[in-house]
């Protein structure tokens, strides 16, 4: 089974969930894309 962490989930738990031979991933171990400065084209 396939498991996605959020915040309020220990690594700790995350790590016993792969132990056992799931798919475990926790939110701090993805890179977040969402605080990423984009560059705009800009318009003339």
């Amino acid at each position: 089974m396939r498991f996605l962490a959020d915040a309020g989930i220990s690594p700790r738990t995350v790590a016993f969930l792969q132990e056992i031979g799931h798919d475990a991933v926790h939110v701090r171990d993805i890179e977040d894309t969402r605080y990423r400065v984009r560059k705009l084209p800009i318009r003339r």
